[in-house]
């Protein structure tokens, strides 16, 4: 989704970040090695189909498609892939707020020519790649290195892929990737020929916005776990006047 320049810093910084502390695997239970794991992300990050994906990397159509798979459900459970209904609703938020309007029909075209280059799509899992298909039209500036890095912190801060992620680590996950695009643009003033003065303007600016944009993601990483610790809770069963009456017999 388009989200100004912020999210464009965040994305020129994932090109120079290191990608992740090793993660212990990048699957779980799995005879795949992280190596034959990264080759495929490449080549999903690259576009490759499934067939171009099977001859870089030497692996099964099933392999390919099964990872290609979990790559999809990861992006969607961190919000980089969204619903087409809420990029539907962002275009015309966009209008509204007196933004030049959204030329539909080459997207529309662009969208058809993007599913229609993919076998095996079925009701259950067309939604995500119509959310994958948006996400490569409008964000298009992404390069294949910028994009893998993308998912690399994506699986980092969310755990292997074929496993269930926490509620909590979607809002670790965007927490990281504000880090990131804060260190960018700290980067860019200070190579930048700004006065001393301002420059020191602007770095103290970026400290306090990354201190909220901090605060605020570990506010929602907190209500998550706190949902999750409730949700897991055993439930007490309450009392019943049946109960009680057993009770009183014995």
């Amino acid at each position: 989704m388009r989200e100004g320049p912020e999210k464009a810093h965040s994305a020129k910084g994932l090109g120079r970040a290191k990608v992740a502390p090793k993660l212990r695997s990048l699957m779980a239970s799995t005879k795949l090695s992280d190596t034959q794991i990264r080759r495929v992300i490449r080549c999903y990050a690259s576009g490759m189909t499934p067939a171009e994906a099977r001859a870089r990397t030497g692996l099964s159509h099933v392999t390919i498609y099964r990872l290609y798979g979990h790559i999809r459900k990861r992006l969607a459970f961190v919000g980089l892939y969204q619903p087409k209904t809420a990029f539907i609703d962002y275009i015309n938020e966009s209008e509204e707020e007196g933004r030049p309007h959204f030329d539909w029909e080459p997207f529309q075209a662009s969208l058809r020519a993007h599913l229609g280059a993919h076998r095996g799509i079925d009701a259950k899992n067309r939604d995500l790649y119509i959310s994958e298909a948006i996400f490569r039209i409008e964000e298009n500036f992404l390069k294949p290195l910028q994009f893998y890095n993308l998912i690399m912190l994506t699986i980092r801060a969310t755990g292997p892929l074929n496993r269930e992620p926490p509620p909590i680590t979607a809002a670790l996950f965007h927490l990281e990737l504000d880090r990131l695009g804060y260190v960018f643009m700290r980067d860019m003033v200070r190579r930048s020929r700004l006065g001393g003065e301002f420059s020191a303007f602007m770095l103290s600016a970026l400290e306090d916005l990354e201190f909220k944009s901090r605060r605020t993601y570990a506010e929602l990483a907190e209500a998550d776990r706190q949902q999750t610790t409730q949700a897991n809770r055993p439930k007490r069963r309450r009392a019943t006047r049946a109960d009680t009456n057993e009770e009183g017999s014995d």
